[in-house]
């Protein structure tokens, strides 16, 4: 590429970059401000063929990247003319045993990875073993399932305070993604029934709500609307949110924690505020479900959060974070049956007979929901009272430690963290310090607007909060002494937040997954 046209791009991205700065902090005009600028440089033909070049890089290192990690492995990619015998089979199982825990080995996961807990894992384990072949949808057949997956909701409404309430009821699903999206269908054909318009709809979320909304409402076809959190607090912004309820919004979002800055929103204001306007209210608790109200009985100042108070509609609460169950189990619950109800679906008018699914899924695994209720009841309330005790006295003292140090910004209100820890550093590239933190056996959540990290404290973390901030300081020395030694992350996270043009990233977003789907 030659000089002039670096030049023509470099001043198009800052003058782009300038005017979005100078505009009012509404993201879809500054998105739409960006994309008009990033379009209007890459129609120069030697800056696209600049971004076609980066993205076949980036995807070709990934490629090997994947197949580096699993290369000692054969490689089936179509049926065996004979089938393997059993030795052979659990040969192969125990190599990618090996190889996949000598990857992870030493490595501290932000989120992830929950239990630390062998004698529970075993017990978990064993649970799912002996019913692997169970069929959650087939309720006539498999009654223990049932009766188990019937409890794991009971106990959870329970600890959310569900049995002050008459009616609160609930569902199991594949994870906090499917709880989300059963609560937004289950809200949005009540208002339907009720008389809303189905072609107007929508849905108002804070910018720090999880991604599962917008996947909710692409599938649901309603309007998903984004309103900007309160700064520096990073918490919904109830007086924002207030302003953009209107005859089409049929539900609010509140999340306790937030995924990205571990914020629990002013549920009570919300609540009040969806009472008075007749509109739900989803609690997105599935982080936070199985540590807050123990975090609450610890004498943490945690706000209420769930169905104490007046106006939550819906909580969804992931057993399979904190919960400690097996991947693949969430919990959502209703105020009523009669919600509920809406979240169903239903064919009478099918040749195979009279059909209906609780869930999305229709045939589901009971193996898991087994493993749920025998984490559920092995922890009880003694367990997960340890659990969240321990985790949360970690993540206060490395908060401390890092209120301690000039060069780290914390996001949001420092005494308002919970368990997950946002922050950014002052003097060095913060995605640089990611990377130094990884080869120091510190994998962090890498986040955008602002640039920062976030660690996600679990089992895995507790009583190491020392050895966290000194791999901190480690880093950052590190990458102030020669930052050309941290490339890999760095560039594309940096150059992601100047793509104007977002479709640009949902384009390579679709390569990353096929590669990793495709790969062998």
């Amino acid at each position: 590429m030659g000089g002039y046209s670096l030049c023509v791009i470099g001043v198009a991205c800052a003058l782009t970059w300038i005017l979005a700065r100078i505009i009012p902090p509404f993201r879809d005009l500054k998105a739409s401000i960006f994309k008009w600028g990033f379009r209007a440089v890459v129609s120069i033909p030697a800056a696209q063929r600049f971004v076609d070049k980066s993205r076949e890089t980036a995807i070709t290192m990934l490629e090997e990247d994947h197949r580096k990690t699993t290369a000692e492995l054969p490689k089936f990619t179509s049926l065996p003319e004979v089938g393997l015998p059993v030795e052979q089979v659990m040969g192969l199982l125990k190599d990618a045993k090996r190889i996949e825990e000598t990857y992870r080995d030493g490595m501290n996961y932000s989120g992830c990875m929950y239990s630390a807990n062998n004698v529970h894992n075993e017990l978990v384990a064993a649970a799912t073993t002996w019913f692997t072949y169970s069929n959650a949808l087939h309720t006539d057949v498999y009654v223990c399932v049932r009766k188990m997956e019937a409890e794991i909701i009971k106990m959870t409404a329970a600890m959310l305070h569900g049995d002050k309430r008459s009616d609160v009821c609930g569902l199991v699903s594949s994870g906090g993604t499917e709880s989300i999206i059963l609560a937004t269908k289950a809200h949005r054909d009540r208002a339907i029934k009720r008389g809303m318009n189905p072609d107007r709809m929508e849905i108002l979320v804070a910018e720090s709500a999880h991604s599962a909304y917008v996947k909710a409402a692409n599938l649901l076809r309603v309007k998903l609307v984004r309103v900007p959190v309160k700064k520096p607090t990073m918490e919904a912004d109830v007086d924002a949110i207030s302003a953009r309820i209107n005859r089409n919004t049929f539900l609010v979002v509140a999340s306790a924690p937030g995924f990205p800055h571990g914020v629990i929103d002013n549920v009570a204001a919300l609540g009040q505020l969806c009472s008075r306007a007749g509109i739900g209210l989803h609690v997105d608790a599935c982080l936070g479900g199985f540590v807050l109200p123990f975090a609450k009985q610890l004498g943490y100042p945690v706000p209420n959060f769930d169905f104490l108070v007046e106006g939550v509609t819906s909580i969804s609460c992931d057993t399979h974070k904190y919960g400690y169950a097996p991947k693949g189990t969430s919990v959502v619950l209703f105020e009523s049956q009669e919600l509920r109800s809406h979240a169903f679906f239903t064919d009478p008018d099918w040749p195979g007979g009279l059909y209906g699914s609780a869930t999305l899924l229709g045939s589901r695994p009971g193996c898991v929901v087994v493993g749920t209720w025998a984490s559920m009841i092995h922890k009880g309330i003694s367990g997960y009272m340890a659990a969240s005790k321990a985790l949360l006295e970690t993540a206060a003292e490395i908060v401390a430690g890092l209120r301690k140090d000039p060069d780290i910004s914390i996001i949001g209100d420092p005494d308002k963290i919970t368990f997950v820890i946002p922050f950014t550093t002052k003097s060095v590239n913060i995605f640089k310090v990611a990377e130094a933190l990884s080869k120091r056996h510190w994998s962090l959540n890498v986040m955008q607007y602002p640039s920062s990290v976030h660690l996600c404290v679990t089992e895995w973390h507790t009583g190491r909060a020392q050895d966290f901030l000194s791999s901190l300081q480690t880093a950052i020395r590190e990458v102030a002494a020669d930052p050309s030694k941290f490339n890999s992350k760095a560039p594309f996270y940096a150059g992601a937040s100047l793509v104007g043009d977002r479709d640009v990233l949902k384009d390579f977003l679709g390569d990353v997954m096929a590669v990793a789907e495709d790969t062998v």
